[in-house]
């Protein structure tokens, strides 16, 4: 074989595009390696030199392994371009993989009964054509989820058998339906489009899976980070708390004393007993968390009110306790700081039991209209990764015992209730 034919240019090269396009449609949001235009030129150069070569050659001595030769280098080729861990560049290729082979025979599926109406201008118009619609498909039904989440939730372990179970599968039936000369029958393609579907469903069941882990590992390890600050902020006030005891009594004396500035020692016991904890709820947690919080509202003219019976949260971890009442009371504070009437700046939190159900229930000022992300309101935060931190942390204690998390208005009131079910 001469080199005019190791570089000969067939119909089967017309993978390359093909699987190309569709790895860039997963792989792009992936951070960028250093001159990654000159990587992707360069790269890009030596991969078309050694996708048209090393397939002939390869060819002259085994067949049926042409189209994995150019998707094995397509891998090399996105890893050389992309900064980040290979086994996520390997679920985006396997991801591509499956889709370009979806399009294939979609595209084949409708070509074969008609085969003889179609000249070749044809039959290139109707690739594109499903090739387009399926890829579309494949980018907002697929490709759009990496994009919104960080990292790669599924196991690398996972990732590979993934890869080299889909490898197998997609190339093996190729080479068995060129062998036995059946890849012109269209019986075929149906079950292939299939297996291409469950093998796309199964891989981003897994990233869904994955992902549902992490979240709620996070979740949890929010809980417990957010029980230990409250502990700590306890241990300040119970030491505020002594202090200002001990200066009371210093005030009471310098009263007894007659000293003549009335007046100045009376602001400062009014001071004083400002910061004395005043909520005796029978949850020491959430006495804190309530005394913390009161003080916010109080630097920033918020009125708060509170009727709380704390017994009723016997049942609950107190990281617990801190997660569901600190990210209830912190997202409505937040909202009442940027109100500019400070006279209208409120909240009330109530919470009761009723027929078995722990209810808690947190209304604060709010004189926009409601408008709600699925069951949550849209994020008012810089970051958006952080987009309904806070309420996913309640909406997951709720469902820990049962319960709901719903969000209302009534009037000019925004409504946050949770449900819990008592153990």
């Amino acid at each position: 074989m001469d080199l005019s034919q190791l570089f000969h240019i067939g119909i089967n090269h017309g993978y390359i595009p093909q699987i190309l396009l569709a790895e860039c449609l997963f792989v792009w949001h992936l951070d960028k390696r250093n001159r990654f235009p000159a990587r992707m030129l360069g790269g890009g150069m030596l991969f078309l030199v050694l996708a048209i070569f090393l397939p002939n050659l390869i060819a002259t001595r085994l067949s049926g392994v042409f189209t994995m030769t150019i998707y094995l280098l397509s891998i090399a080729y996105m890893a050389f371009c992309f900064d980040a861990p290979f086994s996520e560049i390997l679920f985006c290729c396997v991801a591509a993989q499956l889709l370009q082979n979806l399009s294939y025979n979609l595209e084949n599926l409708l070509y074969l009964p008609f085969a003889h109406a179609f000249s070749p201008l044809a039959r290139l118009a109707l690739s594109l054509c499903v090739m387009g619609v399926t890829y579309l498909a494949g980018y907002r039904l697929l490709a759009l989820r990496l994009r919104e989440r960080e990292g790669n939730p599924v196991e690398t372990g996972a990732i590979f058998a993934l890869a080299i179970a889909s490898t197998l599968f997609v190339y093996l039936m190729q080479y068995l339906f060129q062998r036995y000369e059946i890849d012109q029958i269209w019986v075929t393609r149906p079950p292939m489009i299939l297996c291409c579907i469950f093998g796309l469903a199964f891989q981003f069941g897994l990233l869904a899976l994955g992902t549902e882990k992490a979240s709620k590992a996070l979740l949890e390890r929010t809980v417990e980070r957010e029980q230990r600050q409250y502990e700590i902020t306890q241990e300040s006030i119970d030491a505020i708390n002594r202090k200002a005891h001990d200066l009371k009594h210093q005030v009471h004396r310098l009263e007894r004393l007659a000293i003549d500035d009335q007046e100045e020692l009376r602001e400062i016991g009014e001071a004083i007993a400002h910061y004395e904890q005043s909520f005796h709820t029978r949850s020491p947690i959430l006495d804190g968390i309530l005394s913390e919080k009161q003080w916010v509202c109080d630097r920033n003219g918020i009125t708060m009110s509170v009727m709380v019976k704390g017994e009723a949260l016997s049942f609950m971890r107190p990281g617990q306790i801190a997660s569901l009442f600190g990210n209830a009371l912190d997202n409505a504070i937040e909202y009442e700081q940027r109100v500019p009437q400070q006279e209208k700046r409120c909240i009330a939190l109530r919470l009761f039991e009723n027929k078995g159900l722990v209810v808690m229930r947190v209304e604060n000022y709010f004189p926009e209209k409601l408008h709600l992300t699925g069951a949550l309101p849209p994020t008012t935060k810089a970051e958006r990764g952080e987009h309904g931190f806070g309420l996913r942390s309640i909406e997951y204690i709720a469902k820990q015992y049962h319960g709901s998390l719903q969000i209302t208005q009534e009037g000019e009131l925004f409504v946050l209730t949770v449900m819990l079910q008592k153990p």
